[in-house]
C-alpha cells in the first residue's frame, strides 16, 4: 500500500510504500519494509529510491496495513461469498443475492468473463476438492441466471490463500471470489506480435527468449 492514491511522476512528488510479506496459508504477516520513490523532472534525476534501509524493516506491518488489505479485496473482486459450512459447497440465500448482479452483467454483455475461485480453510479434509466444488456451485448459479458456460471459468485455491488471520477454521476463509473482466480481442492471423494476446504477467514459461 502507499500513502496516497497516486502521484504525478513529473511533479517532483513522492510515493511511500509498505511492502509486507504474508504467509499465504494463514494470512499472518512476516514483516514489512518501508520504501518509496521520489520523481525528478528529467535525465538521471528522473527518480530516486527512498528508504529500504535496515532501519525501515519492521517485524510487523503498520496499523494501516489491515485496512488497506481489506480495501484491496473489496475493490479487486466483484463478489466474495464467505461463510460456507465446513466440507460443503451449498450456496446460501445471501450468496445467491451477491451472485445475482454478477449474472445480470454477464447476461447483458457477452464480452464479459468471470474468474471464479474457490477456497477452503486449513482444517477441511480435502481442501482442493471442496474449494473447486464451491467455485462450481457459484458457476452453476450464474449460468442458471443467464450467463453462458464459456463466460465463467473456475479454479481451486484449496487452503493455500487465507484472507483472514484467525483460527484455522475461520469461516470467512471458506469462500468464493469472483473477478469480472472484459475478454481480450482475438488475435488477428498474420498480424505478428501486435495482434497477439498479452502474455500473462509472471507466468510459467517466460524464461525463454
Amino acid at each position: 500500500m502507499f500513502d496516497r492514491p497516486s502521484a504525478n511522476p513529473n511533479s517532483g512528488e513522492r510515493q511511500i510504500f509498505e511492502a509486507t510479506a504474508v504467509l499465504m496459508e494463514t494470512a499472518a504477516p512476516l514483516g514489512s519494509l518501508k520504501w518509496g520513490l521520489e520523481y525528478g523532472r528529467s535525465g538521471a534525476d528522473r527518480w530516486k529510491l527512498l528508504g529500504a534501509e535496515p532501519s525501515d524493516c519492521f517485524e510487523a506491518p503498520s496499523a494501516d496495513f489491515e485496512a488497506a488489505l481489506q480495501q484491496f479485496y473489496t475493490v479487486r473482486f466483484d463478489a466474495t461469498l464467505e461463510g460456507f459450512a465446513p466440507e460443503t459447497a451449498v450456496l446460501s440465500t445471501g450468496h445467491e443475492r451477491q451472485l445475482d448482479p454478477v449474472a445480470a452483467r454477464l447476461k447483458a454483455d457477452a464480452n464479459l468473463q468471470a474468474d471464479v475461485g474457490g477456497f477452503a480453510d486449513a482444517t477441511e479434509k480435502a481442501p482442493d476438492d471442496v474449494a473447486l466444488k464451491r467455485a462450481t456451485a457459484a458457476k452453476a448459479y450464474l449460468v442458471k441466471k443467464g450467463a453462458t458456460d464459456g463466460q465463467v471459468l473456475t479454479s481451486s485455491f484449496g487452503a493455500s490463500w487465507a484472507r483472514y488471520r484467525a483460527a484455522p477454521s475461520e469461516a470467512r476463509n471458506r469462500r468464493v471470489q469472483i473477478f469480472v473482466y472484459r475478454k481480450p480481442p482475438p488475435a488477428t492471423p498474420g498480424a505478428g506480435s501486435e495482434g497477439a494476446p498479452a502474455k500473462p504477467e509472471g507466468g510459467a514459461g517466460e524464461s525463454g527468449p
